[in-house]
């Protein structure tokens, strides 16, 4: 067990530092459009949204079915997640969950390899089963969104590709601490 939780923690801070190079710098850019009138969005989202939340536009729940369906189909679609009081771009507390975040995944991937060892005796095979995690995760997870709510692809590419490679990090630590 002592093994799990000190491969856990220095998964957790690889992945602090690989989510800051992905996240924090020009490599993420693909994944989010650009040339919006970001003063003028914020504005009326300030007046629109009624509170903090996730919003459908067009919203599907009206009672006027009809004018969904011709929404939908004028444009634009989207899902929009708001936050309306603000918060510091790089809040402390951001970094305290996400690590905490980093370290119960690293923590059950761990837990997955564990059940699976009898049938990973080597290294390489060990790092794949996590890098197929990290595939079933991706594929599940960020697929979702451009299949069934329209959104662009973009995003959920460069997610998809983050988790993976995310997934194969923790797995070259892992393996080098779980083995038979």
């Amino acid at each position: 067990m002592r093994n799990i939780v000190l491969a856990s923690l220095l998964s957790a801070f690889a992945l602090m530092i690989f989510g800051f190079i992905v996240w924090a710098t020009p490599i993420s850019s693909p994944a989010f459009g650009s040339g919006l009138d970001v003063e003028a969005v914020q504005e009326a989202l300030r007046n629109a949204a009624p509170e903090s939340g996730t919003y459908a536009l067009p919203d599907p729940y009206v009672e006027d079915q009809e004018g969904f369906f011709r929404a939908h189909e004028r444009g634009p679609i989207g899902i929009l997640h708001i936050m309306k009081e603000g918060e510091p771009a790089m809040a402390p507390s951001t970094f305290i969950f996400g690590f905490i975040h980093n370290f119960v995944t690293a923590m059950l991937l761990a837990i997955l390899l564990q059940m699976a060892l009898p049938a990973l005796p080597s290294y390489a095979g060990r790092v794949l089963f996590c890098t197929m995690c990290g595939v079933f995760a991706a594929v599940w997870e960020n697929f979702t969104a451009p299949i069934w709510f329209l959104t662009p692809w973009s995003f959920f590419v460069v997610r998809s590709l983050y988790t993976i490679v995310g997934m194969t990090l923790i797995g070259a630590i892992l393996a080098k601490f779980i083995k038979q």
